[in-house]
């Protein structure tokens, strides 16, 4: 029985104005802490820190960070960006 190779990765890519966003709300020390540390997982994993590593810096599952990252790639702005910004961040595209 043969394996089927996997998919061609896809990576994280955000424009000029969202890299802002989502480093604000990584720094904030106002933020909902879920959403700072969603943020931090993104910017993280475009840095080309791994998922295992990730998880470790922020003493969490690699399932959490893999889930994250998954979600952002999936669903993009339709639900990653109100979670991690708020209203205001609808407009925050995920390729």
């Amino acid at each position: 029985m043969g394996h089927a190779l996997p998919e061609e990765a896809q990576t994280l890519q955000f424009t000029e104005d969202e890299l802002r966003k989502l480093e604000s709300v990584r720094r904030s020390r106002t933020e909902e802490e879920r959403r700072a540390r969603r943020a931090a997982f993104l910017l993280d994993s475009l840095s080309g820190q791994g998922n295992q590593t990730i998880a470790q810096h922020h003493h969490v599952t690699r399932s959490t960070v893999v889930l994250c990252v998954q979600k952002c790639l999936e669903f993009g702005s339709d639900r990653l960006g109100a979670e991690l910004c708020g209203p205001e961040a609808q407009g925050l595209r995920y390729s």
